[in-house]
């Protein structure tokens, strides 16, 4: 996947880890979780993670970052966020032991963004939002271990590498 189009790691995290990385995201960055879609629009926005395996995919959205979530409902009255593919998030998703989980950032252009990376335009300022992620992925590689071939490399951390799956702790 080219730079344009976004960026991932692969990655593995016990429920114990997923509170490491929480905590060192926290202490750098006003962070609110999200969610896609929940039951009712106070449920887009979580506090935590949640500890059942309900929902597996987040989004992590930086505040110092500005952006207006556009809460939308479905033909079925479901709300849902309608602009998170644009937004300044970064995805977190979370698998069982049997497969990885991974880091995203999206890198979701905006036609009628103010600003600029590598001749894109983003709605938000994605050179400084490059510099954020690049500091959580420092992070997670710093604090796992690379398991598996470089073009399908996953960053498990402690509790993963034992073999541990975010709901097992």
């Amino acid at each position: 996947m080219g730079r344009r189009w976004g960026r991932q790691i692969a990655v593995a995290m016990s429920r114990g880890d997923e509170g490491k990385f929480l905590a060192f995201v926290r202490a750098h960055a006003d962070i609110q979780i999200l969610v896609a879609h929940a039951a009712s629009a106070e449920g887009l926005f979580l506090e935590e993670l949640p500890a059942d395996k309900s929902k597996t995919q987040f989004f992590l959205w930086n505040r110092s970052f500005p952006w207006t979530p556009d809460v939308g409902q479905t033909t079925l009255g479901n709300p849902y966020l309608r602009n998170i593919h644009t937004a300044p998030v970064i995805e977190y998703c979370r698998r069982s032991h049997l497969q990885s989980g991974r880091l995203f950032w999206s890198k979701g252009l905006a036609p009628e963004g103010e600003f600029s990376l590598d001749g894109y335009p983003y709605a938000y300022d994605a050179q400084r939002f490059e510099g954020w992620y690049d500091q959580v992925i420092a992070w997670v590689k710093a604090n796992s271990t690379a398991t598996g071939p470089a073009h399908r490399r996953t960053y498990r951390m402690r509790g993963a590498l034992w073999g541990f799956s975010w709901f097992d702790f």
